[in-house]
């Protein structure tokens, strides 16, 4: 049994690991360098209560044109750095989400 256990997930990632054994676990360590990565693990590990108004928070930023920013000038390969860890439209979708989110109106929703 885990329950008496820390966990430790050096690399992290996309915290799959670390959300996994969060219920198992008596504490979760998250690390890695990038800065997504501590914001996945905080929201994966860290939130525990469903949001009631997720769908309609989710339904806006779906619907979002767009934006250029800076996931699609550093992770796609449209962003002129030669890298590829979002293909252009979902690393344009993420920065738009971003933009929208970092704005205090967005969560009156």
């Amino acid at each position: 049994m885990l329950a008496d256990c820390i966990f430790a997930d050096l690399f992290s990632g996309t915290a799959a690991v670390g959300r996994l054994f969060k219920n198992h676990a008596k504490q979760v360590l998250s690390n890695d360098k990038e800065f997504y990565s501590f914001v996945l693990a905080k929201h994966y590990i860290e939130n525990t209560k469903p949001l009631k108004r997720a769908q309609t928070l989710i339904d806006a930023l779906n619907n979002l044109p767009p934006l250029a920013g800076k996931i699609y000038q550093h992770y796609a390969l449209g962003g002129g750095e030669g890298r590829l860890y979002f293909s252009d439209s979902n690393a344009l979708k993420i920065d738009a989400m971003r933009t929208q989110i970092d704005k205090r109106a967005f969560w009156a929703y």
